[in-house]
C-alpha cells in the first residue's frame, strides 16, 4: 500500500498540512495524508517500520486513558492481543508519527455533558504534552461520524488550544 501511494499520491506531512491551513500554501497534486486512530501495538510492529523505510509521515491520534496497554471499549466485543502503546512507544515513533488526541476515554463528546466534553478535549492533551514533551496540536474526533461532533464540541477544541482536527467524514 505505502509503494502504491508512494507511486501514484504525494504522501504530505503534519507540518505540510499546517501550513496549508495557517499560511495557505498550496498542498501538491494528489496529496494524502496518512492517519491512525488508537494507537494499537500493532501500528508500532507492521506501519511504523514500513513507513520509516518509505520515508511517509503520519499522525497518529491516541486515547489517553488507554495509554501503556489499556483495551479500548469497542474492542472488548471481539478479544484479541492489540493494546495502547505506552507513552515510551510513542515517544520512540516520533521520527515518523505526529501524536494527537483521541480523548482520553474514546467516547463520543456529544453524548456527554459540558463537563465531560472539556476534560476529554483538555486533560488528554495536557497528558500527552507532559508525556512527550512536545505541544499537541491536532485531535481526532473518537468515531468521527456525523453526529458526533458539533459546534459545542468544536469549540472546546478550538479554546483547548489544537491548531486543527479530524473527523472521519470524506
Amino acid at each position: 500500500q505505502q509503494e502504491y501511494l508512494a507511486a501514484n499520491y504525494r504522501v504530505i506531512s503534519p507540518d505540510e498540512l499546517a501550513d496549508h491551513l495557517e499560511l495557505d500554501t498550496p498542498l501538491p497534486d494528489r496529496a494524502v495524508l496518512l492517519t491512525f486512530d488508537d494507537g494499537y501495538t500493532s501500528v508500532f510492529r507492521h506501519a511504523y517500520p514500513v513507513l520509516k523505510e518509505i520515508g511517509h509521515r503520519a499522525m497518529m491520534f491516541v486515547p489517553t486513558d488507554y495509554v501503556g496497554g489499556g483495551i479500548l471499549p469497542h474492542d472488548r466485543v471481539v478479544p484479541g492481543k492489540d493494546r495502547v502503546l505506552s507513552y515510551e512507544d510513542l515517544d520512540s515513533m516520533r521520527d515518523v508519527f505526529e501524536i494527537g488526541s483521541h480523548g482520553r476515554s474514546h467516547r463520543i463528546l456529544t453524548r456527554l455533558e459540558p463537563h465531560e466534553i472539556e476534560s476529554e478535549v483538555v486533560e488528554s492533551k495536557l497528558s500527552l504534552e507532559r508525556h512527550l514533551g512536545t505541544s499537541i496540536r491536532a485531535f481526532a474526533y473518537p468515531n468521527g461520524g456525523f453526529g458526533d461532533f458539533n459546534e459545542a464540541t468544536e469549540e472546546v477544541v478550538r479554546r483547548a488550544g489544537y491548531q486543527f482536527c479530524f473527523t472521519g467524514i470524506a
